[in-house]
């Protein structure tokens, strides 16, 4: 079993100590762990594309959901619906070589809404065609 570390932006403080996928870097190298990459709170990083290249073989998952940019950052959206540049990031992962699991993370209102199956189902299709064009 292989431990994994989370970045998480700091109003979520209260669940993590680690605040951006660069210190988790540096935290995972230190203590031999690896390192999950949620992109709704690793996103906005500075140098991310440096980042990732540089630590690929830390990570172990990339959860995957979307944000609209004007409400908190627990209210997930399916993928495609909000403003991040998934197909850029997922690119960025695949010619850094990563090549693990991807997990959705759809929580919140609007998931809640529109109802788990369906969310699922949208989710899994959009990044189908974002797969395609960074192929």
């Amino acid at each position: 079993m292989r431990l994994l570390l989370e970045a998480v932006r700091p109003q979520f403080a209260y669940a993590s100590f680690v605040h951006s996928f660069r210190d988790g870097v540096v935290l995972a190298r230190r203590f031999g762990t690896g390192l999950v990459f949620d992109v709704t709170h690793c996103w906005w990083e500075p140098g991310l594309a440096d980042v990732i290249a540089g630590a690929v073989d830390l990570i172990g998952t990339v959860h995957l959901a979307d944000l609209a940019l004007d409400r908190p950052v627990i209210s997930r959206l399916v993928p495609g619906d909000g403003a991040l540049p998934l197909g850029p990031i997922l690119g960025l992962l695949q010619q850094s070589g990563y090549a693990g699991p991807y997990e959705l993370e759809l929580i919140g209102p609007a998931i809640d809404e529109e109802g788990a199956q369906d969310a699922v189902a949208r989710s899994i299709a959009h990044l189908n065609s974002l797969r395609t064009l960074n192929a």
